[in-house]
C-alpha cells in the first residue's frame, strides 16, 4: 500500500510527515545555533527547493546536484559564517540563486 505513490494513504502520510518534520527540523536548528553561538560550531538549516526525488515522483525543480551544492557550502563556511540561518532556495525558481537568512 504505501509502495503506491498514488494511493490515498500514501498521500496523507506524506501531507502529515513533511511539514511536521520540517517544523521540528526548524525548531531544532534554532536551538542549536542559539545554545553553540559563542562556539566556533555553526549550525544552520539547508532548503534545497523542490527537488526531483522519489518522494515526490521526480517533480521537482531542482536536481539532486544543486540541493547537494546548499549543502556542500554550508559544510564549507568560513569561521566567521553566520550561524541560525537557513541557505537555500526559498522560491521555486529552476537557476542556481541561492539565498540566506535569519530565523
Amino acid at each position: 500500500m504505501l509502495d503506491d505513490l498514488t494511493s490515498g494513504m500514501y498521500q496523507y502520510l506524506r501531507d502529515l510527515v513533511y511539514p511536521t518534520s520540517k517544523a521540528a527540523v526548524n525548531m531544532i536548528t534554532g536551538q542549536y545555533a542559539k545554545e553553540l553561538r559563542d562556539t566556533l560550531i555553526k549550525v544552520s538549516a539547508a532548503i534545497p527547493g523542490y527537488v526531483a526525488t522519489d518522494f515526490n515522483g521526480h517533480t521537482g525543480h531542482r536536481t539532486p546536484e544543486q540541493a547537494a551544492e546548499i549543502v556542500t557550502t554550508l559544510a564549507t563556511l568560513p569561521a566567521d559564517a553566520p550561524t541560525g540561518q537557513y541557505w537555500g532556495s526559498l522560491t521555486d525558481a529552476q537557476d542556481d540563486v541561492h539565498e540566506h537568512g535569519r530565523w
